[in-house]
């Protein structure tokens, strides 16, 4: 794996990551249920995103193991979710 400043893979759980693609697949098909798999949208062969995309150098996706910033935050809720739940719920993004 190359270096990045964009990503990195230390520190990376390989069972949590297992786990995330097992529940991906269980409700692919599911018409009762919509599965948001926030490692396929922040992670990739590089690992996972270090920084808030769009945002000043020092804006850290996580403030600890397990916990994004609050500008992570509002940047996965915009990104991420709500593309994911809004048009189950027939709302439109502002």
């Amino acid at each position: 794996m190359g270096k990045s400043d964009t990503h990195t893979a230390i520190g990376l759980d390989q069972d949590l990551i297992a786990a995330d693609r097992v529940l991906a697949r269980r409700y692919a098909l599911s018409s009762s249920l919509r599965y948001v798999s926030l490692e396929t949208s922040l992670c990739d062969a590089r690992g996972c995103l270090v920084r808030v995309p769009g945002l000043p150098y020092d804006q850290l996706m996580a403030v600890d193991y397990g916990h994004l910033s609050p500008e992570a935050s509002r940047y996965v809720g915009r990104t991420i979710l709500a593309p994911a739940i809004l048009p189950m719920l027939k709302i439109t993004q502002r």
